[in-house]
């Protein structure tokens, strides 16, 4: 995930904490991370050189991934794969 498009109108950006509960994925302006199975909300929350914060969420839905090829159940077809990046971006009030 990216927070490409997050800005401060008045300073600058000094930190990023990504989260999904009360656990912190990372603390930089892109997430690299590997999240199981099943619907989980990530938060980006960034704070800028004055103290002030803002916050996004995205929510992520992760499915099993399609069976490899030639072990499809009959009747079945694949599932499309293809990485899609999840932009997160904000600005921090003036």
């Amino acid at each position: 995930m990216s927070s490409t498009g997050s800005s401060d109108p008045d300073g600058t950006i000094t930190r990023f904490e990504w989260r999904v509960g009360a656990v912190t994925l990372g603390t930089g302006a892109v997430l690299t991370t590997t999240l199981g199975v099943g619907t989980h909300t990530v938060t980006l929350t960034v704070t800028d050189n004055k103290g002030a914060t803002s916050t996004d969420t995205v929510v992520v839905t992760i499915v099993h991934p399609p069976p490899p090829p030639g072990n499809i159940p009959p009747g079945r077809t694949p599932a499309p794969t293809r990485p899609s990046p999840i932009p997160t971006a904000m600005a921090l009030p003036a």
